[in-house]
Formats: C-alpha cells, structure tokens, sequence
C-alpha cells in the first residue's frame, strides 16, 4: 500500500514538473514584459490608491492610472526618438561637409605658436590627408549602414515589440486592480510561517521601492540637472540632452558623463582656439559642474536610497545590479538587487529558527 502510494506521489511529482516546465516554455516569451509590468504597477500602485478613494472603483481607477503610465512613457519617446532623427541628420551632413573641407575640425586658432593650437593645426593636416579622409568617410559610411540596419530590425520586430507592450499594459492594469489580493496569494504560496512569509514580502516591497526610486527618481534629477547645465552655457536642445543623460544615469558604468564630458570639452577648446574665453568658461564650468553637482548626485543619493531601504551594502546592490543585467537583461537591473535581498532575507531566516530551536 505504501508503495502504490509512493508511485502516486512520485507521479504526480513528473507531472507536476512537466506541466510547470511547459507553462515557463508558455509564458517565456513574454516573460521580461511581465516583470517589467509588475514593477510599474508597484512603483505606480500609491497613485492607484489615491484615486480609488475618489473615484469608488479600483477598475475605473486602473484604467486611468494605466492610461496616465502610457502617456508618460510614450511622449518622451516620441520627442527623444523625432529630436534624435533630426539631430542625427544633422551631424551626419555636418560630418560630410567637414571632412570635405579645409578645416574638419571647426576650429579657428588664433596663436598657431601655442601647444593646443599647434595640436590642433597637426590633427588638422592629419585629417586633410587623403588616407585619413577616405577612412572617416568609410566609418561614417558604416556607422549610417549600422543604423539602417538597426531601424529595419527594430521596424521588423515592431509587431512582437506592440505585443510584448500590450501584455505589460494588461499586467500593469491588472496589478494595480488587483494588488492586495495577489499579494495574499503569493504569500500563501510561501512554505513558511506567516511571520516569515510576512518578513519575505516586506523584503521584495523594499527592495523593488529602493531601486526603481533610488535609480529612476536619481536618473530623473541627474537629467534634468544636466540639461539644466546645458541650457546655461547656451548648447542647442537642453531637454533633449537633459532627458538622454536621464537614460545614461541608469547605465552602470559612464552614465551622465558620456554626455556632458565631451560637450564640456569641445567647448573649453573651442573658446580657447577662437579667443572666446566666454565660450571656454563656460566649457570648464560644465565640466566641474558635471563632476561636482550631476555626478555627486548619484553617488550620495543612490547608495543611500537603495542600501537604507533594503539593508543591504550598496556594494552588494550594485553587483547584483551588474550580475542581473547580464543574467536577465535590462530587467536585471531590479531582478538581480532583488535575488540578493531574497538571499539575505533567506539567511536571516534561517538563523532564527536555528536560534529558535
């Protein structure tokens, strides 16, 4: 009898495994889309809240606050991809004009005996050469084929692209409809007491709060802070810049300063070639500005934000941020801090019940 009953058990086990290996095969796909809506609708749910109190009904109140989160993600695309185009067209004629001119540089020097100068006039006879030309002009031939080829692969997977974003505006909806009631359920799936089922919970809570509040809201500030640099030293298209430096802020390594670095720089040597000491202040002044203000922003508040919250050594969020962008992609810039977190709520478990006992 206890035999029979083994093999059912055992059974049901390979069934068991079988059906959830399928259903992971089913819903892989789609996968990151879904994360990535669970955690928008967490970082949004306060404001489902809020309206549900106005308006009576949590339906009502997701769809808004769907339709709010749509909005707020596809105007600034649309702007940063239209300025994009534009600015792209522009430096690409701009680059061609250059190359084919006496002065690829752009840069008028005013004492040819000084070192930056004499650097200057040498990097512009090297570029005048018919080698050196024809090789910028093959890049730049390459770098244009890259994008086309680029755009057409983004252009033929724009239907799986609208899918995968119609299922994290359902998931999105769905969470913020329903929140407190999954919440339950998951918690009812965990094979622990409730005090540590209630301990876990509050982990991940904390965990996705600090890192998509302690990186975007950080990113957010970092941009508009940059883009306010910009438009202070007069550079065309602040809010643009400002919105592309708030993307980069969330890029681990280089960030901020892939942007405001070499801006900083030309203008500094371009006001020093041409006389316009304006310009090169200006220049030296984005370049301390980007160090001292944009950059200290990220790593006074980041840290802070994120490690407080989560109890955890920034050190610690910041590898498991590396570690779960390559192990799950962008997401894994919430999925990896949170693995982490769920390691150490794990161990702080275990050495409870091992006091405990």
């Amino acid at each position: 009898m206890a035999s029979k009953k083994e093999g059912v058990g055992f059974l049901y086990l390979a069934l068991f495994a079988i059906i959830a290996y399928v259903a992971f095969l089913v819903v892989e796909p789609f996968l990151t889309a879904m994360v990535i809506g669970a955690i928008v609708a967490y970082t949004f749910y306060p404001v489902q809240k809020r309206l549900v109190t106005f308006v009576k009904s949590p339906t009502v109140s997701a769809v808004l606050v769907s339709f709010l989160i749509l909005a707020l993600l596809v105007v600034p695309a649309v702007f940063i991809v239209q300025t994009a185009t534009t600015e792209a067209r522009v430096a690409y004629i701009t680059a061609k004009q250059r190359l084919v001119s006496q002065n690829p540089l752009g840069i008028e020097c005013a004492f040819p005996s000084e070192f930056v100068c004499k650097a200057t006039d040498q990097v512009r006879e090297l570029l005048k050469t018919a080698e050196v030309k024809q090789y910028l002009q093959d890049v730049l031939g390459k770098a244009v084929t890259l994008i086309v080829q680029k755009t057409s692969a983004i252009l033929l997977g724009l239907p799986r692209l609208l899918l995968s974003a119609a299922v994290s505006f359902f998931v999105i909806f769905f969470c913020l409809r329903d929140g407190d009631s999954l919440v339950r359920k998951l918690k009812g799936y965990i094979p622990l007491a409730a005090r540590h089922q209630d301990h876990i919970v509050s982990r991940i809570k904390e965990t996705v709060y600090a890192v998509v509040y302690g990186s975007i809201v950080v990113a957010l500030i970092q941009g508009a802070l940059g883009g306010l640099g910009f438009f202070v030293v007069g550079i065309s298209n602040p809010l643009f810049w400002g919105l592309v430096m708030a993307v980069l802020a969330l890029v681990p390594f280089g960030g901020t300063a892939l942007i405001w670095a070499p801006a900083g720089i030309f203008l500094a040597i371009d006001g020093y070639g041409t006389l316009n000491y304006v310009q090169m202040w200006s220049g030296i002044g984005l370049l301390l500005y980007g160090m001292f203000v944009v950059g200290t922003i990220d790593n006074l508040l980041k840290p802070k934000i994120i490690g407080e919250r989560t109890g955890l050594h920034p050190v610690l969020v910041f590898v498991g941020a590396l570690g779960g962008i390559a192990l799950f992609g962008p997401v894994g810039f919430v999925l990896g801090p949170l693995v982490v977190a769920l390691f150490h709520s794990m161990v702080e478990i275990y050495k409870q019940e091992r006091t405990h006992a």
